[in-house]
């Protein structure tokens, strides 16, 4: 028979588009109504080349627009025990589940020697 278990969220930690970085970065974006979509950055890649905006064509994309994490290439890769080079085949989703991790264990306030394995 399954048991109810209370449950309490003590630490947490998030990315997002528009420059959040934190728990409180993403309640002021809510907050002051900020809306964190933008045109595709230059450096991500050249949206003029894939755009179209007829929604069948093949290959392309119908919007210039989107939410984008800023910093992707910024990692501590010696922090985590990575060496560079396989950091850098990571995929950016990785590197931040291992950041936010991390930080959701800081704002908790866990020492890591409190953690198991």
């Amino acid at each position: 028979m399954p048991t109810h278990e209370p449950l309490a969220i003590v630490g947490m930690a998030c990315r997002f588009p528009g420059g959040v970085n934190d728990p409180s970065s993403f309640w002021e974006l809510l907050r002051e109504g900020v809306d964190a979509v933008t045109e595709v950055p230059a450096e991500r890649w050249n949206a003029s080349r894939f755009h179209h905006p007829n929604a069948g064509a093949p290959g392309r994309m119908v919007t210039r627009w989107g939410g984008f994490v800023g910093n992707v290439d910024m990692f501590e890769a010696a922090f985590y025990g990575i060496a560079p080079r396989e950091a850098s085949c990571m995929d950016a989703q990785h590197r931040w589940l291992l950041e936010t991790t991390w930080e959701a264990i800081e704002d908790a306030g866990l020492a890591p020697e409190q953690l198991a394995g």
